[in-house]
């Protein structure tokens, strides 16, 4: 990944390759996000982390 520190980006997921409709999320490029329960229609329980130190 490529981008400034900390710089907003969009982290999505989807039930497989073939959907176009999924879970998606804000996040600073410096942290670290998990799928922790997957939905449909943007009902996913996520999991963030701070920058690795």
């Amino acid at each position: 990944m490529s981008g400034r520190s900390g710089a907003p980006a969009v982290v999505s997921v989807f039930s497989d390759a073939g959907q176009i409709e999924g879970c998606s999320r804000l996040a600073r490029m410096d942290e670290t996000v998990a799928v922790l329960r997957y939905g449909v229609f943007d009902r996913c329980a996520w999991a963030l982390s701070g920058p690795a130190e």
